[in-house]
């Protein structure tokens, strides 16, 4: 092999490995996705804030003391405003937690979303109830039996709130919405056995973290 033709034979095995990315210092493609989840919680021991601020004075109207459970089929969206839609953070999902607890319950499961902004969080109930248990005391009243509450009787509940966000690249982001039952676990709804969407709406907060 002639000196220019080992010449021409090294150079174009160099180029070779630099475009297959040979090397400690290769670029590493960027993700263009993050990881969304969304949780629903109901604590009514600690004040829950809407962007980060805290609405205190909701819990000086609580007068009430009960035990119950949530149950119901959720799904979680997202609006971008850039994209002009929304997004689904999870599938139609069966959830049930306990009201007025610790317990915490994530909402499907994790979804890659486009790195971007977000400006609004909805979340869809479909055949939700709420089973306030025997003994609860509402209005300084005792409930005698388990009542369960139809949510927004016979429709869906849609929630939905402004909450400005950015899901970042390679990052997760975590919804928490909270029902903030105490709210509307009142003497009223368990003598009608039904709580409004209206209700319900106003009641709730979310965070994302």
């Amino acid at each position: 092999m002639t000196s220019k033709s080992l010449f021409s034979f090294t150079a174009l095995a160099t180029a070779s490995l630099l475009a297959m990315g040979c090397g400690d210092d290769d670029p590493v493609a960027v993700d263009d996705t993050g990881v969304v989840t969304a949780t629903l919680v109901d604590s009514p021991d600690t004040p829950s804030s809407s962007n980060g601020v805290v609405d205190a004075r909701r819990f000086d109207q609580v007068q009430a003391a009960f035990d119950g459970t949530f149950r119901g089929t959720t799904l979680v969206e997202i609006y971008s405003p850039a994209d002009e839609q929304w997004f689904a953070v999870t599938g139609t999902s069966t959830t049930q937690l306990a009201l007025g607890s610790s317990d915490w319950a994530e909402l499907g499961s994790s979804s890659m979303i486009e790195a971007g902004s977000y400006t609004r969080v909805r979340l869809t109930i479909t055949g939700g109830e709420a089973v306030i248990e025997a003994g609860a005391t509402l209005g300084g009243v005792q409930i005698g039996a388990d009542v369960t509450l139809a949510l927004g009787g016979s429709q869906d509940v849609v929630i939905e709130k402004d909450v400005a966000f950015t899901v970042q690249a390679n990052a997760a982001t975590d919804l928490v919405i909270d029902l903030n039952s105490e709210m509307w676990v009142t003497e009223e709804n368990v003598d009608e056995e039904e709580v409004t969407e209206d209700e319900m709406e106003e009641a709730a907060r979310v965070d994302a973290n």
